[in-house]
């Protein structure tokens, strides 16, 4: 047999026994290290999963959810940006609006504030004659020491009004002691009229002052 012949012989030998040897490897691998490869099988698939089900409970913000007419209730008068009153239970009730506080109007004690008499009037286009829907805050007081009612405003659309104010620059983000219910998202808004200049936030009107 020729050198060359016997060199193609072992490697083809040399090949065979390893191939026979992992195939008898597979087939009597201990109890034990099967598990734990499952396992790690097992942990990687958990782990795709978590980080599906974190992706899951993190959805951007929805859409507003329209009312349903019995929770409507009319508006009686719109006193300035932040403060309305509304026909309530049979009786008309004063409302403050959580979560936010415009330029002042009609406090006797102070005058007028920058943009306060627009804060004022964009609140009452936009409430005058409709009807709304309140929501209270768990972490809030029913009534303030006024005894104004602490509520969230929704129009019939389901926008949340409060924070409707804040976006579009007639309104500050105001935390009384406690942060609110909405907190994180007043504040994102009045980041984002900042930013874009919007109502009080522009140089030309108040640039953020009152």
């Amino acid at each position: 047999m020729t050198t060359k012949k016997l060199l193609s012989y072992l490697t083809f030998s040399i090949l065979l026994f390893i191939s026979a040897w992992y195939a008898h490897a597979e087939t009597t691998l201990p109890p034990a290290e099967k598990k734990e490869v499952a396992t790690q099988n097992t942990h990687s698939t958990q782990k795709e999963r978590g980080v599906e089900k974190e992706v899951a409970t993190h959805p951007t913000t929805p859409p507003p959810t329209t009312p349903q007419a019995s929770d409507l209730v009319p508006v009686v008068l719109v006193v300035d940006g932040d403060t309305l009153i509304a026909h309530i239970n049979g009786k008309d009730e004063k409302i403050r609006l959580i979560g936010i506080n415009t330029p002042e109007t009609v406090d006797p004690r102070k005058p007028v504030e920058c943009f306060g008499q627009e804060a004022s009037k964009h609140a009452k286009e936009i409430l005058t004659g409709t009807q709304i829907a309140l929501e209270p805050d768990p972490t809030q007081d029913s009534r303030d020491k006024y005894g104004r009612l602490l509520r969230y405003v929704y129009l019939p659309d389901g926008t949340l009004f409060n924070q409707l104010m804040v976006e579009e620059g007639y309104a500050y983000e105001y935390t009384y002691q406690t942060p609110y219910q909405y907190q994180a998202q007043f504040k994102e808004a009045q980041s984002d009229a900042k930013s874009n200049n919007r109502g009080l936030w522009d140089p030309t009107t108040c640039n953020g002052k009152k």
